[in-house]
Formats: C-alpha cells, structure tokens, sequence
C-alpha cells in the first residue's frame, strides 16, 4: 500500500509539471495575445498564473482530491477553448467566428492540458489496487520538458 501512495504522488507530481509547462507556453504567448485582442492577452494573464499556483499547490499536497478534480477541470476547459478557438472561432474579437491557426506552442500547451486531466482522473477515479501505466508518466514529463523549451523559443504561436 506505501508503494501505491508513492505512485499516486508521482502521478500529482507529473500533472503539475504539466501544468507548470502550458503555463510557462501560455506566458511565452501573452505579449502577442494583448496585441489582438485585449480580452485574449487577459485570458492568458489569468490562466498563466493560476496553472502555476495549481502546480505548486498539488507539490505541497499531491494527495488533495478538492485540489486535484478543481485543476483537471480548469485545464480541461482551457483544452476545451483551444478547440472552438481552433475549429469554429470564438463568438468574440476582431476575427469572429473565425478558426484561428494552428500552431506548435498552443498544440503542446493543449496536450499538456489534456494529459493533465487525464492524469487527474487516473488519481480520482481509478481502482487502488491497479497502478497507472509507466509509460503515461514518462510521456507527461517527456510532454513538459518538450513544452517548457517551446516556450523558450521565440515565435507566437
């Protein structure tokens, strides 16, 4: 049972490395979103450091299921932005309704998002006798070291 607890907290650990990474990517993007449009450039003020306060706080207490499901639910709606943003655009802005491109930073800024409540979910609803895969935490930290060098690389999107 000790070993499970030591794998859960590796599992909370990854997440909130993942959650530091799109926050880092988001930060990395935030100058040129206030260039289009003020509300865009506020969402990113908002969400970078709310990501990085959840990753620090999840550190502290990887064990926290409040913390936990409020996290993977916060970045899952943020994946969630990303698609309409990315298929349909947003009912809001100067290019309405109209799909904005896809580009590397907010690809790996999403998947971050997504394996991050995928990881969270794993915590929450999962058996405790039955451990999470060893290649899912591999790929998550893979994920956030590819991202937190994207956000290090010039370039908007």
């Amino acid at each position: 049972m000790k070993e499970r607890g030591a794998e859960r907290v590796a599992i909370a650990h990854a997440a909130a490395a993942l959650s530091f990474a799109a926050a880092c990517l988001h930060g990395s993007v935030m100058v040129t979103h206030f260039r289009e449009y003020w509300l865009f450039g506020l969402f990113f003020a908002i969400v970078t450091p709310l990501q990085i306060v959840w990753a620090e706080l999840v550190r502290r207490r990887p064990g926290d299921r409040g913390l936990l499901a409020i996290g993977g639910a916060g970045n899952l709606s943020i994946a969630l932005v990303w698609l309409v943003s990315r298929t349909v655009g947003l009912p809001f802005g100067p290019e309405r309704l109209r799909a904005e491109a896809v580009g590397v930073k907010d690809v790996l800024a999403t998947w971050d998002e997504v394996w991050l409540a995928t990881l969270v979910a794993t915590l929450l609803f999962s058996a405790v006798a039955r451990p999470a895969p060893r290649w899912s935490l591999v790929c998550a930290w893979g994920l956030a070291a590819a991202s937190l060098v994207a956000a290090l690389v010039a370039g908007s999107h």
